[in-house]
């Protein structure tokens, strides 16, 4: 009986300080996201149950029953960009099943600056309650991107909704009805990777003012391949002209972004773009995914 009694006191122990027993409960980015939230990454690694199994394959992480119960349900990065004063809030947020205490304590200040170090974190990740850890930081934008939007001037905002989010294991959300959030996205990949941006900075932001809104969305359809489908709104009552540029400009740099893909990660990027009025629409599927993970994670292919 007191071997018993032992060892449920130590199981306690155990999920006092891991939490590695019960699931914390389901809470989507949506309850720390803000208006000002202008860009919105989402990653649901539960959802991706084909590359969960490529990765547990491997012996090199974990089994698959581990990693299914482990993942996080939900990865968010929120961008808050403020134009006038040229700062980009950041927000990471992470809804963990189980081991909660111990993704804090790799999340913290010191591994954050190391990861992300073009980001100014507040501090380490907190969680005011199971289910809910979360970050908040700020980074600043590109000096000649950020004046390519202030140059163009004020305009008015649309009353179209902002985001149309689902249930995919990747979501890329921008509203960029102020022409800030894609100024700020621009700012970001040329901070992190200068060398795989394909064209000038500040033709891109320009070029991008014409789209209102932005939407990205991508399932796992095998360990090898993610169905993508990608919609560029355009403004309501923007020329015809700047629509056919926009549509000329989104199919040149889908076919740099194919060769930057395949050059880099070895991944091939195939599909079609269409029209439909003021709405561009790109149909991809990108494969390589498998190798590509198992490349990194040192294993055979």
């Amino acid at each position: 009986m007191a071997i018993l009694a032992m060892a449920v006191l130590a199981v306690c122990g155990v999920e006092r300080r891991f939490e590695v027993l019960r699931q914390a409960p389901t809470i989507s980015h949506e309850g720390v996201a803000g208006k000002k939230d202008l860009v919105r990454c989402v990653v649901r690694p539960l959802l991706g149950k084909a590359l969960l199994a490529c990765v547990a394959d491997t012996g090199k992480v974990a089994p698959k029953w581990v990693l299914n119960r482990v993942v996080p349900r939900e990865v968010a990065l929120l961008l808050r960009p403020d134009i006038e004063s040229a700062v980009i809030g950041v927000t990471l947020f992470v809804n963990e099943q189980r081991l909660g205490p111990v993704i804090a304590g790799v999340m913290n200040a010191e591994a954050l600056a190391q990861y992300a170090p073009f980001v100014r974190w507040a501090g380490d990740m907190a969680r005011a309650e199971r289910g809910r850890m979360v970050v908040c930081g700020e980074t600043s934008y590109d000096g000649p991107v950020r004046e390519s939007v202030l140059e163009r001037g004020p305009v008015p905002e649309e009353s179209v909704p902002a985001f149309e989010e689902g249930e995919h294991f990747l979501e890329l959300s921008v509203d960029n009805r102020n022409g800030a959030a894609f100024a700020s996205v621009v700012s970001l990949h040329r901070t992190v990777s200068p060398d795989y941006l394909p064209y000038d900075p500040v033709e891109l932001t320009r070029n991008l003012l014409t789209v209102a809104r932005f939407h990205l969305t991508a399932a796992l359809v095998s360990a090898h391949t993610l169905q993508i489908q990608v919609r560029f709104h355009c403004r309501h009552g923007a020329p015809e002209e700047a629509i056919a540029a926009l549509a000329y400009f989104t199919e040149f740099a889908r076919g740099q972004i194919s060769g930057v893909l395949h050059r880099a990660y070895g991944l091939t990027l195939n599909g079609s773009t269409s029209r439909e009025g003021t709405l561009i629409t790109w149909n991809l599927q990108l494969s390589g995914i498998e190798t590509l993970v198992r490349a990194l994670l040192g294993a055979e292919a």
